[in-house]
């Protein structure tokens, strides 16, 4: 029989979303939720605020930069917001899966998540977009507009994680943080 004509069994993995679901981390345990700061660490809520709002300013600026580099136009996609999300469901998912081999860390999840991924990415412009195209007779476009971008983000952020995990068991780069003391 070749491998062509085989009948997986029961306990058998051969489908690409078991693949994929692998490579996003399906199965491990759940890391402890960072933002549940440990007992005495509550005094450092205020550090951690000043993380975000400083992730937060870098963040929105940028995004302000992009989006007057490349305005929407009446009709069309907004593609710069689009870019912006995508990219940052991205990071996001990247982020997440680095920062698992940095505890020592607790800062850099505020720092670069709520605050400069939370002030990149926006879905609220997501959404004043999607009304003015709607409203302006646009539906088409807003429709096409939501599923790309719900679409493209869960995608972004899958391959984000996988891309994370992929960095973070690297042979080399388990080495490095062994040496430095963070894993």
């Amino acid at each position: 029989m070749s491998s062509e004509d085989h009948v997986p069994q029961a306990g058998e993995h051969h489908h690409m979303g078991d693949r994929l679901g692998r490579a996003l981390g399906a199965g491990d345990e759940l890391p402890t939720d960072p933002d549940l700061l440990p007992a005495g660490l509550s005094r450092r809520r205020g550090v951690a605020v000043a993380f975000v709002g400083i992730g937060g300013f870098f963040g929105t600026f940028a995004r302000f930069g992009v989006e007057q580099a490349w305005p929407s136009v009446a009709g069309h996609l907004p593609w710069a917001t689009f870019v912006i999300n995508v990219s940052g469901a991205f990071l996001l998912g990247l982020l997440i899966e680095v920062l698992i081999a940095l505890p020592k860390e607790p800062m850099l999840r505020p720092l670069l998540g709520t605050g400069l991924l939370g002030g990149w990415t926006t879905y609220s412009t997501f959404a004043v977009e999607t009304v003015v195209l709607g409203k302006g007779g646009d539906l088409a476009v807003a429709l096409e507009y939501i599923l790309l971008s719900f679409a493209a983000s869960g995608i972004a952020v899958a391959f984000g994680v996988a891309f994370g995990r992929w960095l973070r068991t690297a042979p080399v780069l388990r080495e490095e943080l062994a040496e430095s003391g963070a894993d």
